[in-house]
């Protein structure tokens, strides 16, 4: 029988393996974008794993912990990109995360609801998009914490208390991403 702390530790890993290995071509386009797919599923599907804001969006340590260790194990691949002048870094799974994934353990439901979750995501335009899933997210992480309805002027207002600079054009842009995945009621 595992332990309650083992599945505790384990359950970001499961996470971002699950993520990885149901994006397109089984690839996560960047540490960003993997980042806010994690945080999207754990907000939408009430998981226990923490978030915070961090420059580009709400950030968890526990996912990055997960991601690094992952790549230790063999279960992740990395790779870079060079894309506008920066390097991205890509994630795919390999063939023994595969196996870690086919195998059966104790978080097969609630990943089987994250696998459903992200294939919803990556059909919504400006997913893969850095700049669109970062402040999506972040305008999520405002109102989740708001718990009511916020002008996108109260939103910009929120956000640069969080030491985000957000604009209103932006507010704007990512209310039909967050609006395809439930998260907003937008009326126009």
């Amino acid at each position: 029988m595992t332990s309650t702390t083992t599945l505790l530790k384990r359950f970001p890993r499961d996470l971002v393996l699950t993520i990885v290995a149901n994006c397109p071509k089984g690839k996560v386009p960047g540490r960003t974008i993997l980042q806010k797919l994690g945080y999207f599923c754990t907000a939408i599907l009430g998981l226990e794993i923490r978030y915070r804001p961090h420059f580009f969006g709400p950030y968890s340590d526990a996912v990055a912990d997960a991601t690094a260790t992952l790549q230790a194990l063999g279960f992740l691949e990395e790779s870079f990109q060079n894309v506008g002048g920066s390097t991205r870094h890509d994630y795919r799974v390999t063939v023994g995360g595969e196996s870690v994934l086919a195998s059966p353990y104790k978080n097969q439901p609630e990943m089987a609801k994250v696998s459903a979750l992200v294939s919803r995501i990556t059909k919504t335009p400006g997913w893969d998009d850095v700049q669109i899933i970062s402040a999506a997210a972040k305008v999520d992480l405002i109102l989740s914490r708001s718990g009511k309805a916020m002008t996108d002027h109260a939103i910009v207002r929120e956000a640069g208390n969080l030491g985000w600079d957000l604009t209103k054009d932006a507010v704007d842009d990512v209310l039909d991403f967050l609006e395809a995945l439930e998260r907003v009621k937008v009326t126009r």
